[in-house]
């Protein structure tokens, strides 16, 4: 197994597996029973890295791979085939997904490739809407070598738009920065997270208490509140950053 996601109701749980045998599946298990339920099998040709349930309808569930396909379906169906409600392919190998809204409620599939670049589509007619390369998102943060970026998350804010969080690879990954993408061809700084001590590999963001909460790979996990993260202008990034608690010792 590669991946797992529970849904709207916690009721089930889909787990996505690597290519075995020249198989890959995607598991259904029963929550309440502990028992499973089912398996779609041919759907993806490569591994599974993401399974991602919609964030309100318990049966809607969007998968991607490393065949850079990213499949829709609607899992009350009562077999695969009528479950797929779409098929989009990315081009390129899928690595992270993430649903949103667009001003018309229209429900928004993003995905960060594993070469760092970033796209939405339309979950439905799977029109892309949005698109960013690496060297794009980059320079949104203000940084100039694109060989270092680490895109790490795409979040919802509260009043329906979306920040991309980044980062570099760079000495311990000092840099972490965050912009906004409110047009197809614009990005506009939003946050210097001023602080921060590794490269940041993971990150949860709750809008409604505007805090974001990162982890990465010295085993740090930081809380950034408003409080200490002010939002820049559009032209400089000099916000003040810091992590809730200071890491005082190694994790192992």
């Amino acid at each position: 197994m590669t991946c797992f996601d529970r849904n709207a109701n916690s009721r089930i749980i889909c787990s996505g597996t690597e290519q075995h045998m020249g198989n890959v599946y995607l598991i259904f298990y029963d929550v309440r029973e502990r028992r499973q339920l089912g398996v779609y099998q041919e759907s993806h040709e490569d591994d599974v890295t993401q399974v991602s349930f919609h964030a309100k309808n318990p049966d809607l569930v969007c998968t991607g791979g490393t065949d850079g396909l990213i499949n829709v379906f609607d899992i009350k169906q009562p077999d695969e085939d009528e479950a797929l409600l779409n098929t989009i392919n990315t081009e390129s190998s899928v690595h992270r997904l993430n649903w949103h809204q667009n001003v018309y409620e229209q429900d928004i599939i993003s995905c960060i490739t594993h070469t760092n670049d970033f796209r939405s589509y339309e979950c439905m007619e799977g029109d892309e809407i949005i698109s960013f390369d690496r060297a794009a998102i980059t320079a949104g943060i203000r940084r100039k070598n694109a060989g270092n970026f680490n895109l790490i998350n795409a979040h919802n804010m509260q009043d329906d738009g979306v920040f991309l969080l980044a980062g570099t690879n760079f000495n311990r990954g000092e840099v972490l920065r965050s912009v906004t993408a409110p047009a197809k061809d614009t990005l506009k700084p939003l946050t210097n997270f001023v602080g921060n001590k590794q490269i940041v590999r993971e990150s949860i963001f709750d809008a409604t208490r505007n805090l974001l909460i990162t982890g990465g790979e010295s085993g740090i996990i930081s809380i950034w509140t408003p409080e200490a993260s002010n939002k820049s202008s559009n032209n400089k990034l000099k916000s003040k950053s810091v992590a809730s608690k200071k890491h005082t010792k190694n994790p192992y």
